[in-house]
């Protein structure tokens, strides 16, 4: 089953919000109608593997990477780089040659569900508060006290549509 998330290229921008894609692999990218296209159609990628820090997507050359994107489409994204990701953000045309969106443009990003405890390696938290940016699979020990959440240890779990913490017991 595919889960498909959606990242929105705010009208007057080139670039979309962040699309988390730590609970698998990027399969397809829809482009809907309203896509403003750019004269040489391409679309490139910012990455991050926290969700704070995004970088320009390149190859071992430092050449962007690119998919040609044509409005009313669904791309096959089915190299090698769209295997870890972690989060990504959609730019229409490239870093030099951005393509501003005359309104908002919402693009699907459908991505295969990782069967695998951990992907991308999970690491273990302990803390009063659930830790932000951490991969699917992640362990977090709850140290606060008081009578819901107190001593309890989580998962983060990615359902295939989203990720939150879950009660590893009851």
């Amino acid at each position: 089953m595919l889960a498909n998330l959606p990242a929105t290229i705010r009208a007057g921008e080139s670039i979309s919000e962040a699309v988390d894609c730590t609970g698998g692999r990027v399969l397809r990218i829809t482009i809907p109608e309203n896509y403003d296209e750019h004269d040489t159609p391409v679309m490139t990628f910012q990455s991050s593997a926290n969700g704070v820090d995004f970088f320009d997507l390149v190859n071992d050359q430092g050449m962007q990477l690119s998919i040609t994107a044509r409005r009313s489409t669904t791309i096959h994204v089915g190299q090698a780089w769209t295997h870890a990701l972690g989060w990504i953000k959609m730019r229409a045309g490239s870093k030099a040659n951005a393509r501003e969106q005359s309104e908002d443009v919402t693009i699907m990003v459908s991505i295969t569900p990782s069967t695998s405890v951990v992907f991308g390696g999970g690491g273990a938290y302990t803390g009063e508060t659930a830790p932000e940016g951490v991969a699917d699979g992640s362990i977090w020990w709850n140290s606060a006290d008081g009578p819901s959440a107190a001593k309890r240890l989580y998962v983060k779990y990615f359902d295939g549509n989203s990720s939150q913490w879950v009660a590893a017991e009851q």
